[in-house]
C-alpha cells in the first residue's frame, strides 16, 4: 500500500503545505490505491482526493484550484482586453481569479475526473469571461464566438506567420496544453511561453545569450518535447 508519506510528497508537489497535511492520512491511501488500481493515472488519483477534500477544507480547495489556475495562466496565449481596451498580465489575472471565484459557490455540485476534464471546465469558464469583456466594450458582431477563437490563436515570432510550434500551438486544446506544457522542463517551458506571447526571437536569443541559430535548434527541441507529452497524454484519454 501506498504510505502517507508518499501521499504527502506528491500532495506537495502538485498542491501545497495544506494538502500535503490533509491527505498524509491512511484513509487517503487506501483511496489512492484504489483509484489508481482502477487505472487512474497517479496525479489525477491525488487531485481526485484533493478535490473530495476540498469539500470540508477550504485551503485545500483553494490549493486545488489554484493549481488549474495556474496551469492555464501559464500555457494560455489568448490575449486578454483589460478596461482600457490593451492586453495585460494584470487583466488576465483578474479574468482567472473571476473564473474561480465564480466556481467557488458551486464547488460541491462540480465533479472530477481527470485533469483534462476539469481543465476544459476551466477553460470554458475563462471563454466565456473573454466573450462577456469583449462584449462589455461595445458592440459585437453575431459571429463573435468565431472572433474569440481567432484572437486565441498563436502569432508566429517576430511576426513569422507560421512554424511547425505554432502551428502545433494552434491545433491544440488549451487544456491538453496546459497539462503538457506543465509537464516540460523550466528551459523548455520558458521557450514555449515565449512563442505561445509571441516574444521576438532577437530578444530573447539576446536574453538567452545564444544566438539566433542555436535558437532555433532550441525551439526544436522544445517542440519536440511538447509533442511527446502531448502524445503521452492522448494515450491516457479515455477511448483514445
Amino acid at each position: 500500500m501506498t504510505p502517507p508519506d508518499e501521499l504527502r510528497r506528491l500532495a506537495t508537489r502538485l498542491l501545497g503545505p495544506a494538502s500535503s497535511e490533509a491527505l498524509a492520512d491512511w484513509e487517503y491511501c487506501y483511496t489512492f490505491d484504489s483509484l489508481a488500481g482502477g487505472g487512474m493515472d497517479g496525479e489525477d488519483a491525488v487531485l481526485a482526493i484533493a478535490f473530495e477534500v476540498g469539500k470540508s477544507n477550504r485551503a485545500v480547495q483553494g490549493e486545488f484550484l489554484s493549481y488549474f489556475k495556474d496551469l492555464l495562466m501559464g500555457a494560455s496565449g489568448a490575449p486578454v482586453v483589460s478596461p482600457t481596451g490593451t492586453s495585460s498580465e494584470l487583466a488576465k489575472t483578474d479574468l482567472m481569479q473571476s473564473v474561480v471565484g465564480d466556481l467557488l459557490p458551486g464547488y460541491h455540485s462540480l465533479y472530477f475526473n481527470s485533469r483534462a476534464q476539469f481543465l476544459s471546465l476551466f477553460q470554458q469558464r475563462l471563454r466565456w469571461k473573454r466573450l462577456d469583456r469583449l462584449k462589455s466594450m461595445g458592440p459585437i458582431s453575431s459571429n463573435a464566438n468565431e472572433e474569440l477563437d481567432q484572437a486565441a490563436t498563436v502569432a508566429g515570432p517576430d511576426g513569422h506567420a507560421s512554424t511547425p510550434l505554432t502551428k502545433l500551438l494552434q491545433g491544440e486544446s488549451e487544456s491538453f496544453l496546459a497539462l503538457a506544457i506543465g509537464s516540460l522542463s523550466d528551459a523548455d517551458r520558458r521557450l514555449i511561453r515565449a512563442v505561445v506571447d509571441g516574444e521576438s526571437r532577437s530578444a530573447l536569443a539576446e536574453e538567452l545569450g545564444i544566438t539566433n541559430e542555436a535558437l532555433r535548434q532550441r525551439l526544436r527541441r522544445a517542440r519536440a518535447a511538447l509533442e511527446q507529452q502531448l502524445s503521452l497524454l492522448k494515450e491516457k484519454r479515455p477511448n483514445g
